[in-house]
């Protein structure tokens, strides 16, 4: 597993999800299946509608399904305690340059 397009964002909208789906379509193509759950589904149809779009299959946390996002939480939980939490960063510029090289 490996993050193909990655955001910062301080807000709740979509655009920016939006941006990093996009990059990492044109870059990679279509994925096999697209994990998230559904909260951030209902949320974020623009995510779904562009997904469906393609023809990917999408596939949303429900009761007994958290192996579908195991990974995703897994990423997440290393990122914050290998890189964020570690740091004071002074701005997003530093945030997003401290990511970046983790990611790397």
């Amino acid at each position: 597993m490996r993050v193909l397009a990655w955001r910062v964002s301080n807000t709740l909208d979509t655009g920016f999800c939006i941006d990093a789906l996009e990059e990492a379509l044109a870059c990679y193509g279509k994925p096999e299946i697209f994990n998230t759950d559904l909260k951030l589904s209902v949320h974020q149809r623009g995510v779904t509608e562009i997904l469906e779009a393609h023809d990917a299959r999408i596939s949303m946390e429900g009761k007994k399904c958290y192996q579908d996002n195991i990974f995703v939480e897994q990423l997440w939980r290393s990122v914050k305690y290998a890189c964020v939490y570690l740091k004071a960063f002074e701005s997003g510029v530093h945030l997003r340059r401290d990511l970046k090289r983790y990611f790397a």
